[in-house]
């Protein structure tokens, strides 16, 4: 009998797979039997962050003359970074200089920051910092002793804390060692944002291991360089601009792609992303002209940007930038009437400290404290 071609054929499984992943996590590829490890609040997980061998010469971590984070050697983590609330249905997208790639969202902010664009809008197209870690947690509901995980955190609430907290204990030395490593004990608790609750750590402990690893494990860690998606120059560009396709009889070859996207406008959050926890914008920038990750030398000139949009004027012309909201925010009352007026979640002035703190990225009344400013 002869085999039919079926239309379903190449089909279910790459479904399957987009549902494995999730569309929270449309940034990662999963290796076959590998989940993401997403912790609940007010629980304490224990987990061995496992290395793996780099592969990728331009890892961020990279030090040649340490050797560390270089082709062929053990590390425990993979820094990236990514544009979120991209698109008409907002996501997250790695952002290629991740790889030493250029990167169009990069290319157009830096084209907003010397034509003193809109101050708003440059720095929600800034990027988040994140590290992917390969971790086994031990928790029989979580898949008992020895079960491997893809954990994906903000650098600022999980990195940066744990090394506030760990890195004077002479254990924080070895512990990603597979031989002689130490558990890390994580307690999460639970903070909330715009009435959503996630789970953020609050503290750190090194605990010892039950029992040390072999090098046989090694073979199942996954290669975190090759974990994460990368979309190409075009797709990703498209992406951001919400690219329509053009007529079939258009005979100008040279017309640029019309948009969906309103420039001056901020782009909407990103309702995909798990960037509840609330991500430092890394305002590093790359520099349009060249791959500036190919250099060793960038990073300064980095930093120097970096001050320079901290000192940028929090003035905005008009049109006022709109947002999308998650949830409502609770109104303050308002003594002897019914009207109402909102606050600041976050104890700062509302309708004057518009966009002067970290707060303001994710605020949900950033558009009444907006007006309210320019009302003024």
């Amino acid at each position: 009998m002869k085999k039919s071609k079926s239309s379903f054929r190449g089909k279910t499984r790459k479904n399957a797979d987009a549902r494995k992943r999730g569309s929270s996590f449309s940034y990662l590829k999963l290796p076959e039997g590998v989940e993401v490890f997403k912790p609940e609040p007010d629980t304490r997980v224990d987990m061995d962050i496992m290395p793996y061998t780099v592969t990728d010469k331009k890892h961020p971590d990279r030090d040649p003359d340490l050797e560390i984070a270089t082709p062929g050697t053990l590390w425990y983590k993979r820094p990236f970074k990514t544009h979120r609330s991209i698109g008409a249905e907002p996501r997250s997208y790695v952002c290629p200089t991740t790889f030493g790639k250029k990167c169009p969202i990069c290319e157009y902010r830096e084209k907003l920051r010397k034509s003193d664009g809109d101050d708003a809008e440059i720095k929600a197209l800034g990027t988040s910092d994140r590290n992917l870690y390969a971790i086994i947690v031990h928790d029989k509901k979580k898949g008992g002793k020895n079960k491997l995980y893809l954990f994906d955190f903000s650098d600022f609430l999980f990195q940066e804390k744990f090394e506030e907290q760990l890195s004077d204990d002479e254990k924080f030395e070895t512990f990603p060692d597979h031989t002689e490593g130490f558990t890390l004990r994580v307690r999460f608790v639970e903070n909330s944002f715009g009435g959503n609750k996630f789970p953020e750590p609050s503290r750190f402990d090194f605990v010892d291991r039950v029992e040390q690893y072999t090098d046989k494990i090694l073979d199942k860690i996954p290669n975190l360089d090759e974990c994460l998606e990368v979309l190409s120059y075009e797709d990703l560009k498209a992406k951001f601009l919400e690219t329509v396709a053009e007529d079939d009889d258009d005979d100008d070859e040279d017309e640029k792609p019309k948009s969906k996207r309103n420039v001056k406008s901020k782009p909407v959050k990103d309702d995909d992303d798990d960037d509840e926890e609330e991500d430092e914008d890394d305002d590093t920038e790359e520099d349009t002209e060249e791959d500036t990750d190919t250099d060793e030398d960038t990073d300064e000139n980095d930093d120097e940007e970096d001050n320079e949009d901290e000192d940028e004027d929090d003035e905005e012309p008009e049109p006022t930038p709109v947002r999308k909201r998650k949830s409502k925010v609770p109104e303050k009352p308002v003594k002897g009437g019914a009207k109402k007026e909102l606050d600041c979640p976050f104890d700062h002035k509302f309708g004057k400290d518009t966009n002067k703190y970290d707060d303001c990225d994710d605020c949900e009344v950033w558009n009444e404290c907006y007006a309210k400013k320019k009302a003024k």
